[in-house]
C-alpha cells in the first residue's frame, strides 16, 4: 500500500477541499483495483433519487426523482442517518406529489443541507438519503 502525505486545506468548506473529495473519489474508480470491482459491471439506481438543481451562488433547490424519470448513467452520492424520534421533514405518502416538485431546503436538518450542498460542489447532481428517498410508514 502506497502511503502519502496530502496537505489538507484548513476550512473544510473551502472549494480545494471539494476539488480534493472528488480528487480521490474520481482516483478510487480509476486507479483502485478493489474499488473499481466494488462497482457492479451493471449501475444500481434506487427506486427514488433526489435531484439538485441550480447552484450555490443561484441558489439550490431539489425535488424527488423517481426510477424512471432519471437518465440511464448517472451517479449519486448516499446519506444514511439515524432517523430519531423527531423528523423536521421525511418522506410520507401525503408528501409524494409536492416533493416531486420540490423539496424546501428550509424544512430539512442541517445535516441534510450540508450533504445536498457537498454533493453539489463536487459536482454530482443526484443524492440519495433515505429518509427522503424512501417512505416512512409511521407519523
Amino acid at each position: 500500500m502506497v502511503q502519502f502525505q496530502v496537505e489538507l486545506a484548513p476550512c473544510t468548506d473551502s472549494q480545494r477541499t471539494m476539488h480534493q473529495i472528488r480528487e480521490w473519489y474520481d482516483g478510487c474508480l480509476s486507479k483502485h483495483e478493489k474499488c473499481r470491482k466494488s462497482f457492479p459491471k451493471k449501475q444500481f439506481v434506487p427506486s427514488r433519487l433526489i435531484e439538485i438543481m441550480g447552484s450555490e451562488e443561484s441558489g439550490l433547490t431539489i425535488r424527488l426523482r423517481g426510477r424512471g424519470s432519471l437518465p440511464p448513467k448517472l451517479e449519486y452520492a448516499t446519506l444514511s442517518h439515524r432517523w430519531g424520534a423527531k423528523m423536521p421533514y421525511r418522506l410520507i405518502l401525503d408528501l409524494l406529489d409536492s416533493s416531486l416538485e420540490d423539496i424546501p431546503l428550509s424544512k430539512l436538518s442541517r445535516v441534510f443541507v450540508d450533504a445536498i450542498t457537498v454533493t453539489a460542489r463536487i459536482g454530482m447532481r443526484y443524492i440519495w438519503i433515505d429518509s427522503l428517498c424512501r417512505y416512512a410508514y409511521f407519523v
